[in-house]
């Protein structure tokens, strides 16, 4: 099964061109956390949810413009937060332009997708010819 920007976060941090701290593995978080809001938690993220994101964000280093969309998105759900415990995010997705987190996660699918089927390779590799 090929990686999408939901699933990019679930892979190993190493040997799939990521690491866990780079803006397409974090991107690929928030991705994931709102897809969970949306199928089991009313559309609105648990506030566990929210900080498990926050824990891996925050101390992550952004040095590069490839940081700024993802933090756009972080910095006004932040803000929204300060207001309201809780955010819709159909609500949110009004105020800003969320696209750009799925454009950064779909930056690392190529190597990752290669890195799966290099993998998955040899395995049937092992599997069905190293007899």
């Amino acid at each position: 099964m090929p990686a999408t920007v939901f699933t990019l976060c679930d892979l190993p941090s190493f040997g799939y061109g990521l690491n866990s701290t780079s803006v397409e593995m974090l991107s690929s978080q928030l991705l994931a956390v709102w897809a969970r809001a949306h199928f089991y938690h009313n559309n609105v993220p648990t506030q566990d949810q929210l900080d498990n994101f926050m824990i891996l964000f925050d101390p992550v280093i952004k040095e590069s413009k490839t940081w700024i969309p993802l933090q756009a998105v972080v910095t006004r759900l932040k803000q929204e937060l300060t207001k309201s415990s809780q955010v819709s995010i159909f609500k949110f997705a009004y105020l800003v332009f969320l696209s750009v987190v799925a454009d950064a996660a779909g930056d690392g699918l190529p190597a990752a997708n290669a890195k799966l089927a290099e993998n998955i390779s040899l395995r049937f590799t092992h599997l069905y010819l190293d007899n």
